[in-house]
């Protein structure tokens, strides 16, 4: 029975490819989307690295609590 999945993945990687082969601007079409999804990639990774550089930047500088401070 361990079978039947990579088995469904195969098939389902065949049919997926077969369809798409059968596309006359398959490898135009392919391209523009690699270019939008290399964007959608980039922009959310590049804003979230930016982000948190800053928010850890301005934790760094602060000094930890002085135990008088704690009430000890």
């Amino acid at each position: 029975m361990e079978w039947i999945s990579p088995a469904c993945t195969f098939l389902l990687i065949f049919a997926m490819g077969s369809l798409l082969g059968q596309r006359e601007n398959f490898w135009q079409e392919l391209s523009q989307l690699g270019v939008s999804s290399a964007l959608f990639f980039a922009i959310p990774t590049l804003l979230s690295i930016v982000i948190v550089f800053f928010l850890t930047k301005g934790w760094r500088n602060r000094q930890p609590d002085s135990p008088e401070r704690m009430g000890k």
